[in-house]
């Protein structure tokens, strides 16, 4: 896109001095990109015509008429369709999100994850494919779990697990809830202004993520802070009045100068570079740039037979009953933010179609220690799939060093150790109980012991 000048000559949107600024600061690792869904064009299987997400999801719900024009709209016309209600209508969008190894995979999202000095990435949007256009391009594997998803929630703090310029692998942290079977999630323009709302409170701030979003400089790319919303955000990320933060986020909105209000707001009391260019056109120019930069980076290559899991994909396995998801997901937590180390968990890093099994025995081949959560849980049922997650870590147990402390067995209940439920291994190794702080605090120092004296030195 170009630009005439008063002169009547054609300049460029955006200067060579500004794109040479815009590529050093990225480099020096003090951008961070907020991305949105205008970002993600579809395909359906039946049709090579390219659709943004919520026209997308308005022929997969079954929508007629025209497309929709943006999420809100999609809104409304599944409610004329669909009176039950609308809580319906998050279900019927994290069925629709398809994450099929096939699937085409937006174009700007991967050109994106190409660029490795991006290693946090917000989103406002819910769906999935940031995260598996990151594995691909940087892993080779698109249903890796190397890279960590997390998303915002209005009832408990979820943050990103280190300091921003401590992470040494890619997050993608959905600013506005990420897509499951359940309300959570922003999809309405009153879903976002109730995120935004929550967001203001420095109480319900994310520690770490608000503090790189007031340290480091923002690039805002297609998303749906617009107006006054896209003000508000950057006063919130801003640890004091945009007219004396200078910063110098950047705004790529290729209708903002058309906003002659916002124009002479950012002006005069925001230092913000308004970029008028789309997103993906200028997606696509930082990626040739930065490309003719880096000529030498590109995607690991994997060879058929070798491990899906590169050793940054989690240094600890925790391995725990589906019913003890709240207890593994704690203590993640406090081994993050405790001993500072990289945590695995299966509901994360797993979608469907996986194979799964491989999955497992490659990433406990990867990781420094293996913890398996024991509760009267892994006990019920004929069969449960956790119990042979502790055979193979067992199993692998025997090839590590001899100061390794592999298997770390830690109880969540009452569950004695001489229960005849539980294989005999098990039984044979000493447990951590969860609600022994002492006993608590030596596991963690454990973990940090073993997951160091495995890293390279």
């Amino acid at each position: 896109m170009t630009m005439l000048s008063e002169a009547g000559s054609v300049t460029p949107p955006i200067s060579e001095q500004e794109w040479i600024r815009i590529l050093r600061r990225i480099e020096d690792h003090m951008v961070i990109p907020v991305i949105g869904e205008h970002l993600t064009t579809m395909k359906r299987a039946d049709s090579s015509q390219e659709l943004g997400l919520a026209a997308y999801l308005g022929t997969e719900l079954g929508l007629g008429g025209e497309p929709p024009r943006s999420l809100n709209d999609l809104a409304f016309r599944y409610l004329q369709e669909n009176p039950r209600g609308i809580e319906d209508l998050y279900v019927a969008i994290y069925d629709a999100l398809r994450t099929a190894k096939d699937f085409p995979l937006p174009i700007p999202l991967k050109q994106l994850a190409e660029i490795r000095d991006f290693n946090v990435f917000v989103t406002t949007s819910f769906d999935p494919y940031l995260a598996i256009a990151l594995n691909e391009v940087r892993f080779n594997n698109r249903l890796s779990g190397s890279t960590r998803v997390l998303a915002y929630e209005r009832n408990r703090e979820v943050d990103i697990p280190q300091k921003y310029k401590e992470l040494d692998y890619p997050v993608v942290y959905h600013l506005f809830g990420r897509a499951q079977a359940a309300p959570l999630f922003a999809v309405t323009d009153e879903d976002v202004l109730e995120f935004m709302h929550t967001l203001q409170a420095p109480e319900c701030q994310p520690p770490h993520l608000s503090e790189a979003l007031r340290d480091q400089r923002l690039l805002i790319l297609g998303t749906r802070l617009t107006g006054w919303l896209t003000r508000f955000f950057l006063r919130v990320s801003s640890a004091e009045r945009l007219s004396k933060a200078r910063r110098a986020d950047y705004l790529v909105d290729d209708s903002a100068n058309a906003d002659r209000e916002q124009a002479l707001f950012f002006e005069h009391f925001g230092e913000v570079k308004v970029l008028p260019i789309t997103a993906t056109s200028f997606i696509d120019e930082l990626s040739r740039r930065w490309r003719v930069r880096h000529p030498e980076v590109g995607a690991a290559p994997t060879s058929p037979g070798t491990s899906v899991v590169p050793p940054t994909a989690g240094e600890v396995f925790i391995s725990y009953a589906s019913e003890d998801l709240a207890v593994a997901t704690k203590l993640r937590e406090r081994l993050e933010r405790e001993a500072g180390v990289r945590v695995w968990l299966d509901r994360e890093a797993l979608r469907g179609g996986d194979q799964w099994e491989r999955r497992i025995a490659d990433t406990l081949k990867s990781c420094a220690v293996c913890v398996p959560v024991i509760s009267a849980n892994v006990k019920s049922g004929s069969f449960r799939y956790v119990r042979v997650e502790w055979q193979e870590a067992l199993r692998l147990r025997s090839g590590k060093r001899a100061d390794a402390d592999f298997v770390l067995p830690l109880v969540a209940d009452d569950t004695r150790p001489d229960d005849p439920a539980l294989d005999p291994e098990i039984r044979a190794l000493h447990w951590r109980r969860l609600q022994d702080a002492e006993d608590m605090s030596r596991f963690i120092s454990d973990v940090q012991t073993s997951v160091h004296r495995s890293r390279p030195q």
